[in-house]
């Protein structure tokens, strides 16, 4: 048997952005990918090596890690726990958000 598949009309039911390089899930879609969901685990580790990380991987200057570390901080940030929650919410304040502002815009 195959999973059915939506309609073409429909899409695929994940919003994407278009790069040059790549497609890029778009950060209202929340944790849609392995990859993304494993970095939220990650941070929610909130211990020194997960708080050292984002300053590491912004360095690389890659849109789509930085918009999938931006996706997964913006759901830590909603944790119930105020260790992760306040380290996420500083983490988007202090460096995802100003290192956005070197690439497009796309909302």
């Amino acid at each position: 048997m195959r999973a059915a598949e939506n309609p073409p009309e429909i899409g695929g039911g994940i919003f994407t952005h278009d790069l040059p390089d790549a497609e890029i899930v778009c950060e209202q879609s929340g944790i849609v990918e392995p990859i993304t969901l494993s970095i939220f685990w990650f941070l929610g580790a909130a211990d020194q090596l997960a708080s050292e990380w984002p300053d590491d991987a912004i360095e690389k200057n890659s849109y789509p890690l930085l918009s999938r570390i931006h996706i997964a901080l913006v759901e830590l940030a909603d944790s119930a726990d105020p260790k992760r929650s306040g380290f996420a919410r500083q983490a988007l304040d202090s460096l995802v958000k100003p290192a956005f502002s070197a690439f497009p815009l796309f909302h």
